[in-house]
């Protein structure tokens, strides 16, 4: 199992090998995750190849669905998840500190939801905000992971990319907005699509 590599390019967030996506762990390739300008999303997290061109370029449900497949180096399923977990938690909380340094937006949940739109939108995530005062859920038209392991052939890795994503999200909340926590999905929702992203206030017992 290689571990994450740390890339000393100023603009590159950090990068990661691609596995084969067949039945054996092969390492065959590493791409480098960024955060480029979009002429209409603002910011977008990209994977590139490095020497290759646009056609190389995957998305971030892609590069969640990537990752999960590198872990299956992990000799242990357990293992696996966990490094998957690290991997969301390190780009959660770098994307929360790139993002929040551009933002001219009070720290806080508003932060967040900036923040997170980003997030949404690299994933080509369609989603419908529903808000409350102490509760946000985004509902979102398909899951953006199964969208994408059916467009690359990487179904095997859905869940662990999941949890990965959780721990994205969980890191995110806890830098930009940490009276918020991540109330679905959790753990127990891993083997089902993900359509629902709640989040909701810390109150007071």
């Amino acid at each position: 199992m290689s571990e994450l590599i740390d890339t000393s390019r100023e603009e590159a967030l950090f990068s990661y090998v691609i596995a084969s996506g067949d039945m054996r762990y092969i390492e065959i390739n590493y791409r480098e995750i960024y955060l480029r300008p979009d002429p209409l999303i603002g910011h977008v997290v990209r994977g590139e190849i490095p020497g290759c061109g646009a056609g190389c370029h995957a998305d971030l449900s892609q590069i969640f669905l990537e990752y999960a497949i590198t872990c299956e180096g992990c000799k242990e399923e357990v293992v696996a998840r966990e490094t998957a977990a690290i991997f969301g938690e390190r780009l959660g909380a770098l994307l929360a500190d790139r993002l929040s340094s551009e933002m001219r937006v009070e720290p806080g949940i508003e932060r967040f939801l900036s923040a997170y739109e980003c997030v949404l939108a690299s994933m080509h995530a369609k989603t419908t905000l529903q808000q409350a005062e102490n509760r946000l859920c985004y509902i979102l038209a398909e899951c953006p992971l199964r969208a994408a392991a059916a467009d690359t052939g990487l179904s095997r890795g859905v869940v662990t990319a999941q949890e990965a994503f959780i721990a994205l999200s969980t890191s995110m909340l806890t830098q930009l907005a940490p009276d918020w926590k991540l109330v679905k999905p959790t753990e127990q929702d891993l083997a089902l699509p993900l359509l629902e992203i709640e989040i909701a206030r810390h109150t007071l017992s």
